[in-house]
């Protein structure tokens, strides 16, 4: 997959779109708060597969849980380096 940043709102959000890759659409922001003792990220994740009807019904039945967990396990991953000496 190939994406690009759209959207930068240094230093509380940014916003990549894929331009190339296997979703008929893909669209991903990023959005950092803060709060007391660090920062919150926030990811709104947006996809949608080809094939139409098709490609809707395996959005909701297979990639909808797979890249919530993806999103979760790279998020815990991102946060233990970021927390890391």
């Amino acid at each position: 997959m190939t994406a690009r940043i759209s959207r930068l709102e240094r230093p509380v959000l940014f916003e990549d779109v894929m331009v190339r890759g296997a979703f008929a659409s893909l669209r991903h922001v990023h959005e950092f708060v803060p709060r007391e003792g660090g920062t919150t990220m926030i990811d709104t994740f947006t996809f949608e597969s080809p094939l139409g009807p098709i490609g809707a019904i395996v959005d909701r039945v297979f990639l909808a849980g797979y890249m919530r967990r993806f999103l979760v396990s790279r998020a815990n991953a991102l946060k233990r380096m970021a927390e890391s000496p």
